[in-house]
């Protein structure tokens, strides 16, 4: 868990996602926010590869199958299961989110 500091507002991709304008469906009510920047205040069991208090970013896509044609072809974006933050997860414009500890940077 992140105490998020700040997230993108992408101009296209928030009015798309909002609008409902894309081609799925996203879990409403949706809280946006792109590309977020926050300071791990939580770990899961098992993480080892973050601590407390780290400052990470979190990319769009935190996760996809890994196995379908788009995500062998290195296109995971593509992928019907990808889970992208202020999308299919909530986004950084929340006081407090969820990361997948594998897709954040330090």
């Amino acid at each position: 868990m992140l105490n998020s500091n700040c997230g993108e507002v992408a101009e296209h991709p928030c009015v798309y996602l909002t609008n409902g304008d894309l081609p799925f469906s996203l879990p409403f009510p949706l809280t946006a926010g792109r590309k977020p920047v926050g300071e791990i205040i939580e770990l899961g069991d098992g993480i080892s590869t973050r601590k407390k208090g780290d400052r990470v970013g979190v990319p769009f896509l935190q996760s996809s199958c890994g196995r379908c044609e788009w995500c062998l072809r290195g296109k995971p974006l593509y992928n019907d299961q990808q889970q992208g933050t202020g999308a299919q997860l909530k986004g950084g414009h929340a006081e407090y989110m969820l990361a997948n500890a594998n897709a954040t940077t330090l």
